[in-house]
């Protein structure tokens, strides 16, 4: 004869409630994927430009970063740093506003 088995063996309703919490999590992750999903889908259609490689990666150069000032700045900062040598920046300074003039 099998042994008999109560009906409210407690390892049984532990095994069955963790199963439960199991699916339900599962069922609340693919549903915040979903959810996510749709989301990012609707901001897609309503501006495709956002993630568009259609563009140019190249952002063109602005008035500021064509100025004498700041071409300047830029060489002063070559210089503090080591990068060109005196002569060197000297001679795009002189460059520099050889130009603007």
């Amino acid at each position: 004869m099998p042994p008999e088995t109560s009906a409210a063996d407690p390892m049984a309703a532990f095994a069955a409630t963790i199963g439960l919490i199991s699916i339900l999590a599962v069922i609340g992750f693919v549903a915040l994927i979903v959810s996510r999903a749709r989301k990012l889908s609707r901001i897609l259609k309503s501006s495709p430009r956002v993630l568009s490689f259609d563009a140019d990666p190249t952002p063109s150069a602005g008035p500021d970063e064509r100025s004498t000032e700041f071409r300047l700045a830029t060489l002063d900062t070559l210089m503090m740093q080591g990068r060109i040598t005196p002569d060197e920046y000297r001679e795009a300074r002189a460059k520099v506003l050889g130009e603007s003039s």
